[in-house]
C-alpha cells in the first residue's frame, strides 16, 4: 500500500479536542450519518494541523454524504473549505481522521493496498475539479476529452457506446462543443472552468468533489452548469464548495457552515432559516401620502416588539425588517403578520400590496459568521 492512502485508511480519530462551544444537533446527526452511510462520501473527525500553527486548519470535521445527495460547503475566505476538499481528493495527508470513498468495496481494496489515490480517479470512483484549472493550455477541448477518457479507460469508439453518450450530453448541456476545436489557453475563465467541470464527470464517477465549480461564470453559464449536476443520471454524491448563496440554495441537499476551520451549522436551507433567521423582511408598495415610518411604528405596536427598521424607501417602495418575537418561528411570524395586516393595518397604513419572507441564506451567513469574528 503507498504511503498516502495507509494515512487516508488507517489513521485513528483525533484526540478530543476542547471546543468552545457545544456540539448543536445537527452536528451530532451529521456524525451519525457519516458513521452509517453505505455509499457516497464518508469523513468521520478529519483534521488537519500545519507545523508551527497553533489553531488547526479543519478541525474535527464529520461530514455524509449518500449518492444524489448534493453538500455544499459555505464559508469566508480560510475557513478551511478548500484545505477540506484537499485532503478528500488526496493533495494533502490528514493529520487525523477517517474517510471513506465510494462503495464498501472500494474501501476495502484501499485497505488491502490494492487500491491507491490515483487508481480512484481511474476506475472512475472519483471525480474532482479543483478550485484552479489543472489544464494544459496548447491542447483543444477535444484532446482533453479524449486525454481524460483514454486515462480512464473509456470506450469512446463509437457513438453507441455509453460513455460516449455520456460525454456528448455532458458537452451538450455545459454548451463547450462549440469550442471543441479551441486550444484552452484560449478559451475564456468560465470555459475552462466548464472544461475542467466535464473533465471531472467523464466515467459517471460515483463520488464527485467540486471546488467553486462557477467562479468565473456568468449568470446563464452557472444556471447550465446547475441543470447539468441536477440532471446527472448517475447520482453520485456531490460535495462541493461555492462562495454563491443562490447556488447553495439551488442545489443543495443540506448547506454546511464552516468558520476557523470547524463546521458550525449544517441542514438544509429550510432548517437553517427556521434556526437561525432573526427577523422577517416586508415588502410594500404604499398608497400615495402614507409613510414607512407609520407602518413601522404600526407593526411595532401590533406586535408588541421595539427594532422594526425601515431598510429601504424609495418612492412608494419599502422594505421593513421585522424582528422575531420571541420563541416564535419564521413560519408563525409570517402568519401573525398576515392576520395583522388583512385585518385592518393594510387599510389603515396605505398598503396597496406586500410580500413577507424569513432571512435569506446570505443573510444568516453573515450573521453568523459577524458573530463567530465577534
Amino acid at each position: 500500500m503507498s504511503r498516502r492512502m495507509k494515512k487516508y485508511t488507517k489513521l485513528t480519530a483525533p484526540e478530543k479536542v476542547d471546543r468552545s462551544f457545544e456540539a448543536a444537533e445537527d452536528l451530532r446527526e451529521e456524525a451519525l450519518r457519516a458513521d452509517t452511510i453505505v455509499e457516497g462520501i464518508s469523513v468521520r473527525n478529519l483534521t488537519k494541523i500545519y507545523p508551527k500553527q497553533k489553531k488547526a486548519a479543519v478541525e474535527s470535521l464529520d461530514i455524509g454524504v449518500a449518492p444524489a445527495e448534493i453538500v455544499v460547503l459555505l464559508g469566508p475566505n480560510g475557513a478551511g473549505k478548500t484545505t477540506t476538499m484537499k485532503m478528500l481528493t488526496g493533495d494533502e495527508i490528514p493529520t487525523a481522521g477517517l474517510i471513506k470513498l465510494g462503495r464498501p468495496e472500494d474501501f476495502k481494496l484501499a485497505q488491502s493496498g490494492r487500491l491507491d489515490f490515483g487508481s480512484l480517479y481511474r476506475r472512475q470512483v472519483c471525480g474532482y475539479c479543483p478550485q484552479v484549472d489543472a489544464l494544459f493550455p496548447e491542447l483543444t477541448v477535444e484532446e482533453h476529452l479524449k486525454l481524460a477518457s483514454t486515462l480512464k479507460g473509456l470506450r469512446l469508439n463509437s457513438s453507441a457506446s455509453f460513455h460516449q453518450q455520456h460525454m456528448d450530453s455532458i458537452v451538450a448541456g455545459l454548451g463547450v462543443g462549440q469550442h471543441f476545436k479551441t486550444r484552452s489557453a484560449k478559451l475564456s475563465g468560465g470555459n475552462r472552468r466548464k472544461l475542467s467541470l466535464a473533465l471531472s464527470m467523464l466515467g459517471c464517477p460515483r463520488v464527485m468533489f467540486l471546488d467553486e465549480v462557477t467562479t468565473g461564470m456568468d449568470p446563464a453559464a452557472r444556471r447550465s452548469v446547475w441543470a447539468v449536476l441536477r440532471g446527472e443520471g448517475s447520482r453520485p454524491a456531490i460535495l462541493m464548495s461555492t462562495h454563491y448563496m443562490d447556488e447553495a440554495s439551488a442545489l443543495s441537499t443540506r448547506v454546511g457552515i464552516m468558520i476557523n476551520g470547524e463546521m458550525r451549522v449544517i441542514g438544509n436551507v429550510n432548517e437553517l432559516t427556521n434556526r437561525f433567521s432573526r427577523a422577517i423582511s416586508i415588502e410594500a408598495s404604499l398608497a400615495e401620502g402614507f409613510s414607512a415610518s407609520f407602518l413601522a411604528d404600526s407593526l411595532s405596536r401590533a406586535l408588541g416588539i421595539t427594532g422594526v427598521v425601515v431598510v429601504e424607501d424609495f418612492n412608494s417602495s419599502v422594505t421593513l425588517r421585522v424582528p422575531l418575537c420571541e420563541d416564535w418561528t419564521p413560519t408563525q411570524q409570517i402568519a401573525e403578520l398576515f392576520r395583522i395586516m388583512e385585518g385592518g393595518l393594510k387599510t389603515t397604513c396605505g398598503v396597496v400590496y406586500y410580500n413577507t419572507f424569513p432571512m435569506s441564506l446570505e443573510q444568516i451567513f453573515i450573521d453568523l459568521v459577524r458573530e463567530q469574528r465577534a
